[in-house]
């Protein structure tokens, strides 16, 4: 489970960089579609599997699928808004992330338990591919961005202190995020005695409280600044996902800290995604967000297998302290960062 979820985010954080600079090259229209067509020949990859090593091939495709989607769009509303509206704007547009997530943990956990896992592949790259028709139909009337010429010496700019700091953060962020959802659900079908139709559908219920957090954490940064936002949502979060251990065999609470911790600590991420466009060149910041989230998604993905490891050799005691204390201690490296918003 480790490694299929290591395998997804380091291929997802590796591609974020040369999709961020394509968007800023040729567009983010062009960006998203190629995404969506690689993201849907590893969905029918997945569907059609026979073996452990081609799923892992098949969500590697999805990984660069994702991120040819993702980072295109964000540094795309990054260009669009002015930074007294960028924050709401990330937060809005990451708030649908969470919707679909939530849906498809929903409904994928049922097929999976009803029919097959293969019926999940098989369902969302038919999805995909309606979703990047109704795409190019709609995008028709969004007017293309500048897309200036690209050379090593501006992209040269990016690296400073402030994407280091941030890099570090959000990997920080992601290593919390991506271990709460993958491994607690498995802990409550193993300490807490619940089917694991139950403990995924209960870990919906962090996505769709995200739905509501992240255009809230994304306009209360444009009001009150983007730090004191990403470091109130991630130790708030950081209680909840210990908070998670303690009744695995109450679903009641379970989902009502899902939920919580949904509230909180999802807020941080488009924030963070906000402060890298706010601190960066307008013509750059497709580079930049790319540059920044896929150091920091492949640092969060490359340790999802040593959480693993984690549980299985020193017990879920260790795992629920680390998932507290990593994110919460990473927010702090948001502080030093200097802020000179840009329009």
């Amino acid at each position: 489970m480790g490694w299929i979820t290591s395998i997804t985010y380091m291929i997802y954080a590796a591609s974020q960089l040369p999709a961020g600079y394509l968007t800023d090259k040729i567009g983010f229209k062009k960006v998203m579609i190629g995404g969506a067509i690689i993201a849907t020949l590893g969905l029918i990859l997945g569907f059609t599997a026979k073996s452990y090593s081609t799923i892992l091939v098949a969500q590697a495709l999805i990984g660069i699928g994702s991120s040819a989607s993702l980072t295109p769009a964000t540094s795309a509303i990054a260009k669009m808004f002015t930074s007294r509206k960028r924050g709401f704007a990330e937060g809005l547009l990451l708030s649908y992330v969470n919707a679909s997530i939530a849906l498809s943990l929903l409904i994928g956990g049922w097929i999976a338990e009803t029919f097959s896992w293969r019926f999940v592949y098989a369902l969302s790259a038919a999805l995909m591919v309606m979703v990047a028709i109704a795409f190019l139909v709609f995008s028709r009337e969004i007017p293309a961005l500048e897309a200036p010429s690209m050379n090593i010496k501006r992209i040269a700019r990016i690296f400073n202190i402030n994407s280091l700091l941030l890099m570090l953060c959000i990997a920080m962020e992601v290593i919390g995020f991506q271990a709460l959802l993958t491994y607690v659900p498995r802990y409550l079908v193993d300490v807490g005695g619940l089917t694991s139709g139950l403990a995924v559908t209960l870990a919906a219920f962090a996505h769709l409280a995200a739905i509501f957090s992240r255009p809230l954490a994304g306009k209360a940064s444009d009001i009150v600044g983007r730090k004191l936002v990403i470091i109130a949502t991630l130790f708030s979060g950081s209680v909840f996902s210990y908070l998670l251990m303690l009744n695995p065999s109450s679903p009641i609470i379970e989902a009502t800290l899902f939920a919580c911790w949904g509230l909180s600590y999802t807020g941080m991420y488009p924030v963070a995604i906000t402060l890298i466009a706010d601190v960066t060149e307008r013509d750059l910041r497709g580079t930049g967000i790319g540059l920044v989230t896929s150091v920091a998604l492949f640092l969060g993905g490359l340790l999802q297998e040593r959480l693993g490891y984690t549980i299985d050799t020193h017990g879920y005691n260790a795992f629920f302290a680390l998932l507290a204390l990593i994110p919460a201690l990473g927010s702090l490296l948001c502080l030093p960062i200097k802020v000179a918003k840009r329009p």
